[in-house]
C-alpha cells in the first residue's frame, strides 16, 4: 500500500521550470496538438510510503494558452485515474509595487484579470462566471506555501531568491512596459504587487473545476520601458535556478494542509 498525491504543474515557458524533467521517474510524454504533456513520479527523500504523481506542461504565453493547458492537465489526470489534488502555476512576473523587486518570490493570495471588461452588463474587472473581480485560493494553501518557502529561505536551493512575499497579482494579455498601465490598474486595486499573463486565467479554470490552486511568481522586471531587456536577461539566468523554486514546494507536500483520505489514493 502506498499513498499518492496528484500534482499538476504549469508554466508558460520551459525556462520557468528548468531541469524538472530530470527529477521525475518513469517520464511519459503525450502530444496534444502543439501542447506536450509530461507525466512522471517524484520520489521524496527518505519517504518510501508516499509518492507524488506529477503531470506538467509549458502552456505558452497568455490567458487562452494557460486555460487550455490547465484544462488538458486536469483531463489527463482524470483519464489516468489520477485526479489532480493541487494545481500550481509558476514562473516570472513584472513588479507592480515598490515593495517587490527583481528576484523576489511572490505567492498570489488573490488574482484579477486586469483586461476583463464586460461593461455595462458587469462592473469593470468582474468575471461573469463568478460575478466578482477578485478570486482567492484557499488560505490554508497560501499559509502552507509561504511557510514552506520561509523555512527554506536560507537554503542553497533558494539562494537566488531575495525575499518572499504574498499579495495580489494581475493577469492580462499584455506584456506591460508602461508604468501608466500599472498606475491605472492600481487606481482600482492599490494593493497590486505583480503583473503577468497567465495566472488568473489558470486560477479561473481551477476554481470552476473545483480544484485547489496555487500561483507562484518570481519578479523578473519592473514592468517599465526596460522590461523587455530585463526580462530576457533575467530569464537566461533564472532558468538555472527555476527548478529549485518548485522543488521546495513539492518537497513540502507531506505537510500540505488538505491531505486526507479523500485525496490519498491506494494502489
Amino acid at each position: 500500500m502506498k499513498d499518492f498525491f496528484n500534482l499538476g504543474i504549469l508554466s508558460s515557458m520551459p525556462e520557468e521550470l528548468g531541469s524538472i524533467l530530470t527529477l521525475l521517474n518513469n517520464v511519459q510524454k503525450k502530444d496534444l496538438g502543439d501542447l506536450v504533456i509530461y507525466k512522471g513520479k517524484w520520489t521524496l527523500n527518505n519517504t518510501k510510503d508516499f509518492e507524488i504523481n506529477v503531470i506538467l506542461a509549458w502552456s505558452g504565453w497568455g490567458k487562452v494558452s494557460a486555460s487550455r493547458a490547465t484544462t488538458r492537465i486536469i483531463c489527463e489526470g482524470e483519464n489516468s485515474n489520477f485526479p489532480i489534488d493541487l494545481l500550481i502555476f509558476t514562473g516570472v512576473a513584472g513588479s507592480a509595487s515598490a515593495l517587490v523587486d527583481q528576484n523576489d518570490l511572490v505567492i498570489a493570495d488573490s488574482v484579477i484579470q486586469h483586461d476583463m471588461d464586460a461593461e455595462p452588463l458587469f462592473r469593470k474587472f468582474v468575471i461573469p462566471a463568478f460575478s466578482k473581480d477578485i478570486i482567492f485560493p484557499k488560505k490554508e494553501i497560501i499559509s502552507w506555501a509561504l511557510n514552506s518557502f520561509i523555512k527554506n529561505q536560507h537554503s542553497k536551493d533558494l539562494s537566488h531568491i531575495r525575499s518572499i512575499q504574498k499579495g495580489l497579482i494581475a493577469t492580462g494579455d499584455n506584456f506591460i512596459t508602461d508604468k501608466e498601465i500599472i498606475k491605472n490598474i492600481k487606481n482600482y486595486f492599490p494593493k497590486l504587487i505583480a503583473v503577468e499573463m497567465e495566472g488568473a486565467a489558470f486560477a479561473q479554470v481551477a476554481l470552476q473545476e473545483k480544484i485547489n490552486w496555487l500561483l507562484i511568481r518570481v519578479i523578473s522586471d519592473n514592468a517599465n520601458n526596460d522590461a523587455d531587456l530585463d526580462f530576457k536577461e533575467f530569464l537566461e539566468k533564472y532558468q538555472n535556478n527555476s527548478v529549485n523554486t518548485i522543488k521546495c514546494i513539492i518537497n513540502s507536500i507531506p505537510n500540505y494542509p488538505l491531505l486526507s483520505t479523500n485525496n490519498l489514493k491506494d494502489s
